[in-house]
């Protein structure tokens, strides 16, 4: 069951739009749940973010297992923005959610490969259940295995913006491009689905011939 909290601007939105935000949260939820084993009640809170996505207008987070936030843009309409992405962003997030609530959170995480495979499993799940093709969900299969090598031998404590967000050689997103390859790699090598590896831990994922390969 989901429940919406609309927080800070949130608040004072018109009873029509929050209702059309509620519709398509408790719809995504309801088909999530019918592949994840999500705890039986979830919080989603309801905000306008100044740190949203470009290109979707959204953004969204998970801090435990029982509660996702979910950002907006105000300047682009609540409502219209939750219609466009709202689902994707939540299917992606309730894959996080699933995953906390046997492995703990993965903030903890102590190499690329591990934010890699994460945040691949989420978007690899969130563009096979709920037609997510956003561009951090594409690669070019030309270059991705160099970027891939590149990314799993860099040293932990460089700059989380440049793999995560925008490098500074103009590169977008490649942990999460890079982590959608390795998923499909390892979902090819092996014939498990995103649902199959949501409770396995990263440390066995990255111990798989496919990731293993590309350690220097």
């Amino acid at each position: 069951m989901l429940t919406c909290e609309f927080v800070d601007g949130a608040s004072d939105l018109s009873g029509t739009v929050k209702t059309r935000i509620e519709a398509v949260a408790v719809r995504a939820d309801e088909a999530a749940r019918v592949h994840l084993p999500l705890a039986p009640e979830i919080q989603l809170q309801v905000g306008p973010s100044d740190h949203t996505i470009p290109s979707t207008g959204d953004t969204a987070y998970t801090v435990n297992p029982e509660l996702i936030f979910w950002g907006y843009d105000a300047s682009r309409g609540a409502a219209d923005v939750a219609e466009d992405h709202l689902a994707k962003a939540y299917f992606h997030e309730a894959f996080h959610a699933a995953r906390f609530r046997k492995l703990g959170h993965e903030a903890g995480l102590q190499r690329w490969s591990n934010v890699a495979i994460g945040e691949g499993l989420a978007v690899v799940f969130a563009r096979d259940f709920a037609d997510a093709h956003e561009e951090w969900c594409k690669y070019d299969p030309t270059v991705i295995e160099a970027w891939a090598v590149e990314l799993l031998n860099a040293p932990w404590d460089e700059d989380w913006a440049r793999w995560k967000l925008r490098h500074e050689d103009g590169r977008e997103r490649i942990a999460f491009r890079v982590g959608v390859w390795l998923v499909d790699q390892i979902q090819a090598a092996t014939g498990w689905s995103t649902t199959d590896m949501v409770w396995t831990p990263l440390e066995t994922l990255e111990a798989l011939p496919a990731v293993q390969r590309l350690f220097r």
